[in-house]
């Protein structure tokens, strides 16, 4: 055999093997990023000074110059101070869902069985 072409192949062999191990150690890398076991970041919304004001002050004596976590703390939305920590409970005034309509009475002129024909007048 060839001394050249033995080097050669083996030259081959090692570049080959780094070249899968490269390969497997990166697909595994990503593969636990993907999982979420090499850490994940989650955002929270806030608001701080430089962000785009709010139409009117959340409440009376805001202090424009500390930054707001949006929270919910027992079972209340609000902001945290993050200077302070103090929590400001926002008072929504969320109206209730409305009830669901009548079925209807008549389709068209005709009225379902039980209904008063006068009902079914378009």
């Amino acid at each position: 055999m060839n001394k050249g072409l033995a080097m050669n192949t083996t030259r081959i062999a090692k570049r080959a093997f780094v070249g899968m191990t490269t390969a497997a150690l990166v697909s595994g890398g990503l593969g636990l990023a993907a999982l979420g076991l090499a850490g994940t970041a989650q955002a929270r919304p806030t608001w701080c000074p430089g962000d785009p004001m709010p139409a009117v002050s959340p409440w009376p004596g805001f202090d424009w110059s500390s930054c707001y976590d949006y929270t919910m703390q027992g079972g209340q939305y609000g902001l945290v101070d993050l200077g302070t920590g103090i929590f400001h409970p926002w008072d929504l005034d969320i109206p209730a869902t409305p009830p669901p309509p009548n079925p209807p009475e008549c389709i068209g002129f005709f009225p379902l069985p039980g209904v008063d024909p006068s009902h079914c007048v378009i």
